[in-house]
């Protein structure tokens, strides 16, 4: 009896190391560059966030950098960038139903957005799409 409970925890550790060893390239992803790319990304938002506060703009810091991303950097730069956050950035996605459901519960005991607001948020989506547009009007071009 003994003979075979110990047997049995022999293969399951070799089991573990078997496991262990074939999946050590994602445990790398997923303990080690899954929280530096979320950091970095985090820091860049902050870092622009604190540039918006000392010249007094009121403006996401998410967005510029979105912005930054895209228009200044340019599609090559973007896509290298881009490749060093992929992995954090499908962790952040997957998860991002539970990070943001506490706002969604508090949304409707904010206060209302005024018709000012509400035209900011027209004026951005309208030149978002027109720029689109153009953009893929030039490539198909």
């Amino acid at each position: 009896m003994l003979d075979k409970a110990e047997e049995k925890l022999k293969d399951g550790i070799l089991a573990l190391k078997l496991a262990a060893a074939a999946s050590e390239q994602s445990s790398l992803l997923a303990w080690l560059f899954v929280p530096t790319g979320i950091l970095a990304m985090l820091a860049a938002c902050y870092g622009v966030d604190r540039l918006f506060q000392i010249g007094h703009v009121a403006f996401p810091a998410s967005v510029a950098c979105l912005v930054v991303f895209e228009q200044v950097l340019g599609e090559h730069r973007t896509r290298r960038l881009v490749a060093y956050i992929e992995v954090p950035g499908r962790w952040s996605l997957r998860w991002i139903g539970v990070f943001f459901t506490p706002s969604f519960v508090l949304l409707p005991l904010s206060p209302p957005i005024g018709v000012v607001e509400v035209f900011k948020v027209i004026a951005v989506f309208g030149e978002s799409g027109a720029t689109g547009a153009f953009r893929l009007a030039y490539l198909l071009d």
